[in-house]
């Protein structure tokens, strides 16, 4: 490891993936073969760090860098048999996987808070002439669709990313 991450803790990551380590405490991956830590961006939909790694019998497997983390933790995926999953403490930073913000809770414990239940449906809902106006300037628009749907969520109707991109798929608003 360079000097620049002589600081970091490696620890195993459990199951067939002997050409990788996980610094716990930062919520990183570490690659032997590279000599580096993977490049990690956040899902632009819903902010969670998905990590592609493969396993020693050359299968790629994706999941969640919480995931990872939380399993090289605890030496093994076992929790998931006791019916937990994991769950960012600061459901704002689902970006930040290092272990202080982690922990293992039941998914009915995850919907018990307070402000995850206060937040839940308050997105803003949309009318028919703007999902008409959203159709309309996607059949002309030749850019990237995340950048489409990020600028007409954010910036022009104040809604969520998956609001626009359902539409822009077709998925929600099917009769208009």
């Amino acid at each position: 490891m360079n000097s620049k991450n002589e600081s970091a803790i490696l620890t195993p990551i459990p199951g067939n993936f002997s050409n990788y380590l996980c610094d716990v405490e930062n919520g990183r991956i570490w690659n032997k073969k590279t000599e580096k830590f993977l490049a990690v961006n956040p899902n632009k939909t819903y902010g969670y760090v998905y990590v592609n790694i493969r396993s020693d019998d050359g299968k790629w497997v994706s999941k969640g860098l919480h995931v990872w983390v939380m399993a090289s933790h605890f030496g093994s995926f076992n929790w998931k048999e006791l019916g937990l999953e994991v769950n960012h403490i600061n459901r704002h930073e689902k970006w930040n996987n290092g272990i202080h913000n982690l922990e293992l809770t039941t998914r009915k414990e995850q919907y018990n808070c307070p402000e995850l239940r206060r937040d839940m449906g308050k997105g803003k809902r949309l009318i028919a002439d703007e999902v008409k106006l959203i159709r309309e300037a996607f059949a002309t628009y030749e850019g990237k669709v995340s950048a489409f749907c990020n600028y007409l969520a954010y910036e022009v109707f104040g809604c969520h990313y998956i609001t626009i991109k359902n539409i822009v798929d077709g998925k929600t608003w099917k009769k208009i």
